[in-house]
């Protein structure tokens, strides 16, 4: 049996990655937490204004093979292993509409929102108070389903930019905590 190649080990930057990274240009904190850090670009990124970030990724494989190899790495479903509050939560959300979830850097699941609102679940614990969660999705994944789930946990809800492609809009949202 063959490993994983490197696509399925490691998601590609793409406009998503370039628009949540927009987004945390000129940022600074205590602590970050990159959720689903892929290649570990972000997490990279962060680390140059946050005295600590954490890494997580459901995919070992990718975790053990970034090309931006980031400091505190964790092996895990969102943030669900992990305790704390963070300044800072990203996550570049896996949103395409999907079935059964194959590809966990881009399958969303049923209407590209069930893994989204998983994640959701388990970061919105972890901003700190004063903190926030910035989180990309598409415009066809539902994201009216994720403010609603942001709101009910306390937080409000804005889209910080967008970016227009071929057929659906990137949004770049934050939920923030007061």
């Amino acid at each position: 049996m063959r490993g994983p190649s490197r696509d399925e080990r490691e998601y590609a930057r793409a406009e998503d990655t370039f628009l949540l990274e927009d987004g945390i240009a000129g940022l600074s904190g205590r602590a970050a937490l990159d959720i689903g850090t892929g290649s570990g670009y972000l997490a990279r990124a962060l680390e140059r204004s946050f005295g600590l970030v954490v890494a997580t990724d459901i995919n070992l494989a990718a975790l053990r093979a970034q090309t931006f190899r980031a400091k505190n790495r964790v092996c895990c479903d969102g943030a669900g292993a992990l305790r704390g509050a963070f300044d800072l939560v990203i996550c570049n959300m896996p949103y395409v509409a999907s079935g059964p979830v194959e590809v966990y850097a881009t399958d969303g699941g049923r209407g590209g929102v069930e893994v989204p609102l998983r994640i959701m679940r388990s970061a919105i614990p972890r901003v700190a108070r004063g903190g926030r969660f910035l989180f990309v999705t598409s415009s066809l994944s539902r994201p009216d389903e994720l403010e609603a789930l942001a709101r009910s946990m306390g937080m409000s809800t804005r889209v910080v930019s967008s970016r227009k492609m071929f057929f659906e809009s990137l949004l770049l949202m934050e939920a923030s905590r007061a």
